[in-house]
């Protein structure tokens, strides 16, 4: 599979939305937790993005390891859309 084909099966695979209400007044992010799935036995390491959907700007990015099947994001509240790309590709270095 050619991996430009691949990165677009794996951000479609996290392409969800997410809504996170409103905090009370002592807390101000909310702990996002999250699933990878690739479409290999192998998962690259990958840099994962929340985007908020209505001003389209990436709120947090996090790196992923390789082999690492889950994730956990600090977000503040807002309706997310998830993507991830292989960071072997844009030459970032997964943090772990």
């Amino acid at each position: 599979m050619q991996p430009e084909k691949i990165a677009s099966i794996i951000a479609l695979s996290l392409a969800i939305v997410a809504s996170i209400k409103s905090p009370t007044k002592a807390e101000s992010l909310t702990a996002v937790n999250g699933i990878i799935r690739y479409p290999s036995d192998w998962i690259p390491p990958l840099t994962i993005c929340a985007v908020n959907v209505i001003t389209w700007e990436k709120t947090v990015c996090i790196q992923s390891v390789a082999e690492q099947q889950t994730f956990r994001m600090l977000l503040p509240p807002g309706q997310y859309y998830f993507s991830a790309e292989d960071s072997r590709r844009h030459g970032t270095t997964p943090v772990g």
